[in-house]
């Protein structure tokens, strides 16, 4: 039988400490936490995850600013204003929207962003931190799939296959499993055997932005699968995988949605418990 992993319930106690924390906070400096969610473009993809945020905020009691910058407006403004935020005594956490804006350049303003505010581990001095074991603040994607394989409790060198290799998912989960004893393959568009290795696999991180593009077939027997995906065709929304197909063929699924996403925004609050315990 297929274990259908719940995001939700796994989020509540991640939550409950986030809940907690934030409580001492304002008992100590007499404010709530306070993240601001930076966005360069209106889509509805967009939207939906700023709203999740946005919840989960006053869930938590942590204050939430949306800042939506003017579709012309120059990049060299945006430096400056997310400058001005880093300089802020009022506010703890910073996070872009991705999507970009086209003619915006990302590395430059994840560099802007201070290292002490970047809740979602933008800024390479954090990832730097990642690569050397050091980081206490990670992607928050990507330290939702690791919380997540976590539960598995594979035994500690076992084989973890990703399909990503982005700067918020593929990149710093493989150095997380890497300093957390497993055995890590990453794959992308370019590997050659790709149907072969995700065959043999018994673990999958999957999040190649494809509406259902896995099904019972591609897999093995009893594999344990992370679908970090969400995409929408005709109104649907689904991850990588074709859900109903792999039921009591799997061992293990995230589903779409349900699964990765709540843990995902969970992560984004206790990334930014986190960066206060840091500064203080």
């Amino acid at each position: 039988m297929t274990d259908i992993f719940n995001g939700k319930d796994f989020s509540r106690s991640i939550d409950e400490k986030t809940r907690n924390d934030a409580k001492e906070f304002l008992d100590l400096w007499g404010r709530k936490p306070k993240l601001a969610i930076l966005s360069t473009i209106h889509s509805p993809d967009q939207e939906s995850y700023i709203r999740s945020k946005l919840k989960k905020g006053e869930q938590l009691g942590i204050d939430t600013e949306i800042i939506r910058f003017p579709e012309d407006l120059p990049e060299e403004d945006i430096v400056k204003q997310i400058k001005s935020m880093n300089q802020s005594n009022d506010l703890d956490g910073i996070i872009l929207e991705s999507p970009l804006r086209a003619d915006l350049n990302l590395f430059k303003l994840s560099m802007t962003i201070s290292p002490n505010k970047d809740v979602d581990s933008q800024n390479p001095f954090n990832e730097g931190l990642i690569l050397m074991n050091k980081g206490n603040v990670f992607p928050a994607t990507a330290m939702a799939i690791h919380g997540i394989i976590e539960t598995l409790s594979l035994p500690k060198g076992s084989e973890i296959l990703i399909i990503n290799r982005s700067n918020i998912i593929g990149r710093p989960l493989s150095m997380m499993l890497l300093n957390s004893n497993y055995t890590v393959t990453v794959c992308h568009s370019k590997t050659l055997n790709l149907s072969e290795l995700v065959k043999s696999a018994k673990t999958v991180v999957t999040a190649i932005g494809k509406y259902q593009y896995f099904s019972k077939q591609d897999f093995r027997q009893e594999v344990n699968i992370i679908d970090a995906s969400i995409n929408f065709k005709d109104g649907k929304m689904s991850g990588d995988c074709d859900l109903e197909t792999l039921i009591d063929y799997a061992n293990f699924i995230t589903p779409v949605p349900g699964g990765v996403g709540p843990v995902t925004t969970s992560m984004l609050f206790k990334n930014l418990i986190n960066l206060l315990n840091r500064k203080n």
